[in-house]
């Protein structure tokens, strides 16, 4: 049996086990000896599987799997399944149009940047920033949500594209769309959770003042939501929180 049919096999042999597993709310099953001997076969799968499935509850499945799989065997993989993994994850990032799919594809793409080293997916970034500037609130959404993952991953990288996530962090506080609002609310609350300084803070001080001018138009309960959350996960700025919400 050649490689890929094999991998197909055991593709839907692991979805079938996922399946049954989260029916019976228990772990997802180890990766049988099969998978470990044919990671670049099995990996590309999982991916193709998620990306272009025909039955989203499939490929669900399969993005349950490849979130943890496919980083656990990353550095087992040739470069060009690696290469054609993450081209594929953007493309359907981008492409995807249900709800529940973009959230999985965003969360593979979270995982597999922790496997990736520093420096080795130069497009993510850039392919986040483009989606931030889509006309379409979800494609927003799911890339402030990716933002808001990559900085306990790649954090040197977002520091360096810090003037140009600045702006967007700006436009996401003041969309009309809430969820897109809060979206990126949680991508600044990450940010911030890993500066060091005072100097790394200063340029998000206009946050602020963006927080109250928008109040009336997405709500006080979501800023003071989101005020909150940057009071969980940015403890070492908690007074500048307090302030925030002092001035909602």
């Amino acid at each position: 049996m050649c490689a890929r049919a094999r991998a197909s096999t055991d593709l839907h042999a692991h979805v079938a086990c996922a399946r049954a597993d989260l029916l019976n709310t228990t772990h997802l099953p180890l990766l049988p000896p099969t998978q470990a001997e044919s990671p670049d076969a099995t990996s590309t799968a999982l991916i193709r599987e998620v990306s272009t499935g025909g039955v989203e509850e499939q490929r669900s499945m399969a993005a349950v799997l490849a979130r943890s799989a496919v980083p656990e065997m990353w550095e087992k993989l040739s470069d060009q399944s690696r290469e054609g993994i993450k081209q594929q994850l953007l493309v359907s990032l981008e492409a995807e149009t249900s709800p529940n799919m973009s959230r999985k594809l965003a969360n593979v793409v979270g995982a597999i940047s922790f496997a990736v080293r520093d420096g080795g997916w130069p497009d993510l970034i850039p392919a986040m920033v483009a989606m931030c500037t889509s006309d379409v609130a979800a494609k927003k959404e799911m890339a402030y949500h990716v933002l808001a993952i990559l900085p306990q991953q790649v954090g040197d990288q977002i520091k360096q594209h810090f003037p140009q996530l600045s702006v967007l962090y700006e436009q996401a506080l003041v969309s009309g769309d809430s969820n897109v609002h809060v979206s990126g609310f949680r991508a600044i609350a990450s940010y911030l959770s890993m500066c060091d300084t005072p100097k790394e803070l200063k340029p998000l001080q206009v946050c602020a003042h963006v927080w109250v001018r928008v109040r009336v138009r997405v709500g006080v309960c979501v800023v003071r939501a989101c005020v909150y959350l940057l009071n969980q996960c940015a403890t070492h700025v908690r007074a500048y929180a307090h302030f925030c919400l002092h001035c909602i």
